[in-house]
């Protein structure tokens, strides 16, 4: 089978948009069910791909930054497969748990016009169809975020490691922003603001070596005799960065706001999946 880890990681992102459009037009549950099809099929597709030697896929990328790979060794696979798992049992949890947080929002922001004594079809009319929408855009952003998190794993390539890293950010920004507890919107912000400082600074610890070694290859920095003032440099800003995504002692400020005000399913990714990877890295 062809392009194994290309559809690992990339079927989630392509099909978000399918997600959000059979959410909002055929429902909650159907996009229940879609979301955790899709990526029960790309976790078979990584612990297929795993079993044996190391599996690895290359494609033309760009000349400035080397190849477009994806690595699946003895390292990246129980991440890759983790992940995935976690994700594809999350999509099931998140069933019964966002629907509840759905009508409650509903009740926060419904128009009061809908609770006149003779508007209980209307009611009824109106929950489902906010329903509906809220739980396409929910499930779209979990596929992206999903994505996002197995990527970073595989990634053979300083930059696109870097996109991958980004990718997961911003669907958990919004997660938090659009569902946690109050004050949502601010513990967003604040869980915004200091990853991406963290991702701002680990990107400037990556451009240096990749400049420096001439190409942003895992393979060709590792064969690389990197200056050792380039190497003490970056590698103080590659811990601060993924210090601050590992919520490390020090760069942890987000992280009791960012877990407590997370719906519970964003909250169990963020813990094993999302701060492993910063481990991981």
């Amino acid at each position: 089978m062809e392009y194994v880890l290309l559809q690992a990681v990339f079927l989630p992102l392509l099909l978000s948009p399918l997600a959000y459009i059979i959410g909002r037009r055929v429902g909650h549950t159907a996009a229940t069910w879609f979301t955790f099809g899709l990526l029960l099929y790309c976790t078979v597709l990584i612990i297929s791909a795993s079993i044996g030697e190391t599996y690895e896929e290359h494609y033309p990328w760009t000349s400035m930054f080397g190849e477009f790979g994806l690595l699946l060794d003895g390292l990246a696979a129980p991440f890759a497969i983790m992940i995935y798992v976690l994700c594809t049992i999350l999509a099931l949890y998140s069933k019964p748990y966002m629907q509840h947080k759905f009508h409650e929002f509903f009740k926060q922001q419904a128009p009061k016009t809908v609770y006149q004594s003779d508007g209980t079809v209307l009611e009824a009319q109106s929950l489902q169809k906010f329903v509906n929408k809220q739980s396409g855009v929910y499930y779209a952003l979990f596929l992206v975020f999903s994505m996002g998190m197995v990527g970073t794993v595989l990634a053979t390539n300083l930059i696109e490691f870097y996109i991958f890293f980004e990718v997961m950010l911003i669907p958990a920004f919004l997660l938090i922003g659009f569902w946690g507890d109050h004050p949502r919107r601010r513990i967003a912000l604040m869980f915004f603001f200091w990853t991406h400082v963290g991702a701002v600074i680990l990107l400037l610890g990556l451009l240096a070596i990749g400049l420096s070694v001439g190409s942003f290859d895992f393979a060709d920095i590792n064969e690389a005799d990197i200056p050792s003032d380039i190497v003490t440099a970056a590698a103080v800003a590659i811990i601060i960065g993924l210090g601050v995504k590992l919520a490390a002692f020090g760069f942890h400020i987000w992280l009791p706001y960012a877990h407590g005000s997370a719906p519970t399913p964003i909250s169990a990714l963020l813990s094993p999946a999302m701060i492993g990877i910063g481990a991981y890295a």
